[in-house]
């Protein structure tokens, strides 16, 4: 076969081929090319060569999925490009494209139906004119079938001790296949904890079958003997069956403290404390307490002045107390748990009651004599 191209001063010899058909290669796309073909007998004697036919090499591609590298559906969609092309048929073997019908490629793509079981697939196009039933040659695009999630094992390292905030947890899942991601949940204290498979955050190693993170506890929850729960969904969007980890996990933190702003004597052994709102996000109650000595939590005089059982309720007044004496004061915040912290603490001497006292009767002295003299005038 012989081509003339754009600037060649004459024909030359592309290919030879032993059959009615050849490919030429490495020509330039959207690029007008002539061609001529003449026939070779067994002496190497060439004949006359045909008339020129002129042809412009165009894009040819199938993309399935818009290129996705996995499916986990076996409808897919297959984007056919072929510039002068209106036709396409589309099969999953070479052998089988030549017994498939041509469907027209309208708006530049068509449904396919996957078969077999999960794992690389292949499809096979071709395109064709309508008006001049010129067929293209042949192209393909890859896909894999993945329509399966597995977790083999979760796993966490607590050993049964109690963690709190600030402590490290390395959480694991092996799943049944590499790369996807994965994410597990301490009961329904925290859930989402992100996992990782970049070899990062507790990671060894990135892109195999183990996600993994060493989790810093968090001082915003407590969990009392809870499951761990993994999740997994692979690189194809398949989530895996929900897997629990070996042995349960105890969080413990203290809520965050208060502040005690203020202690204000009153009059009659009185003092108004004002402190500063609770921001536990698991916030059940306030005990104010005071003490005659420091610190108020561990003193043997200790009192429990009230129980406050709603959050924005952040002041009292102490009316326990004796006048003259002095008091140390302190407002612990509670958790659902039951887990507490204490404030600073503040101290004041109560004021004495003021005793109010009746002034005394006094006897009316007797009136003084008139001085009239007896016997009359």
């Amino acid at each position: 076969m012989f081509l003339l191209g754009p600037g060649d001063p004459s024909y030359r010899v592309v290919t030879t081929t032993t059959i009615q058909r050849g490919t030429v290669s490495g020509l330039q796309t959207g690029t007008t090319y002539l061609f001529k073909v003449a026939g070779v007998n067994t002496a190497g004697l060439e004949g006359p060569q045909s008339d020129p036919v002129g042809a412009k090499p165009v894009l040819l591609s199938i993309v399935i999925n818009g290129d996705a590298p996995f499916t986990n559906n076996l409808n897919v969609s297959v984007q056919g490009t072929a510039s002068g092309f209106n036709q396409i048929r589309v099969a999953p073997t070479t052998d089988s494209l030549s017994r498939t019908t041509y469907t027209s490629l309208g708006g530049g793509t068509v449904g396919f139906t996957l078969t077999g079981p999960d794992g690389p697939k292949t499809l096979y196009g071709q395109f064709r004119d309508s008006n001049t039933l010129t067929e293209s040659g042949v192209v393909s695009d890859d896909i894999t079938l993945d329509r399966v999630a597995q977790i083999l094992t979760v796993s966490q390292n607590t050993g049964g001790a109690v963690k709190t905030a600030g402590q490290v947890i390395h959480f694991r899942i092996q799943a049944g296949e590499n790369g996807g991601s994965g994410t597990v949940d301490i009961g329904t204290a925290r859930t989402g904890i992100r996992l990782f498979n970049d070899g990062t955050n507790g990671d060894s190693l990135a892109d195999d079958n183990v996600l993994a993170v060493d989790y810093v506890v968090e001082p915003t929850f407590d969990a009392n003997n809870a499951q761990v729960v993994g999740h997994f969904t692979d690189r194809a969007g398949n989530a895996a069956p929900l897997v629990l980890a070996a042995g349960l996990v105890t969080v413990v933190n203290a809520p965050p403290p208060v502040t005690l702003q203020s202690a204000v004597k009153q009059s009659s052994g009185r003092v108004l404390l004002q402190w500063t709102t609770s921001s536990a996000s698991d916030f059940n109650n306030y005990r104010v307490w005071h003490a005659s000595t420091s610190p108020v939590v561990s003193a043997a005089s200790r009192f429990l002045v009230t129980t406050i059982s709603t959050r924005n309720t952040n002041t009292v007044v102490d009316s326990s107390l004796v006048g003259g004496n002095s008091y140390f004061f302190m407002v612990e915040v509670v958790d659902n748990a039951g887990n507490a912290s204490q404030s600073n603490e503040l101290s004041t001497t109560a004021e004495p009651a003021v005793i109010v006292t009746s002034p005394r009767a006094v006897k009316p002295e007797p009136l003084p004599s008139s001085g009239r003299r007896s016997g009359g005038p």
